[in-house]
């Protein structure tokens, strides 16, 4: 098959566009005014770094592994090894949650000689309601 059949086959298969302007319900300065008000009212909005912040948490929070490490957290700081044992998972899930979970904030990590153990930032974690 050369290119020039799969080339026929993706102008078949493409859907024919239609502006977006004639799809909305709204007029564009409707839409225009209704998206200030959106920033006007959300202030984080303006603030890309605490956005990105909070899209990190919200994002790191979202799998059901991580949930249930943050709340095994919120009862006992735990290490490595026990977060496994509890879990019941491969050592790599648990360490790609756990940085998942680190990098946006949720736990820090501690290190106390040859173990690592993890507490969650109750700040974060209560102010943005992960638990509740």
């Amino acid at each position: 098959m050369g290119t020039g059949t799969r080339m026929e086959y993706s102008e078949r298969a493409m859907p024919r566009l239609v502006p977006q302007v004639a799809l909305s319900k709204h007029k564009p300065e409707e839409l225009r005014r209704m998206v200030k008000s959106v920033y006007a009212n959300h202030p984080i909005l303006n603030n890309r770094g605490e956005l990105a912040q909070r899209a990190r948490l919200f994002q790191a929070v979202g799998h059901e592994v991580r949930l249930t490490i943050l709340a095994l957290l919120e009862l006992e700081e735990l290490c490595f090894c026990d977060i496994i044992e509890a879990l019941g998972v491969p050592a790599s899930t648990v360490a790609h949650h756990l940085g998942m979970l680190e990098d946006a904030g949720a736990i820090v990590r501690k290190e106390n000689g040859k173990y690592t153990s993890f507490t969650p930032n109750k700040d974060l974690i209560t102010r943005h309601r992960v638990l509740q």
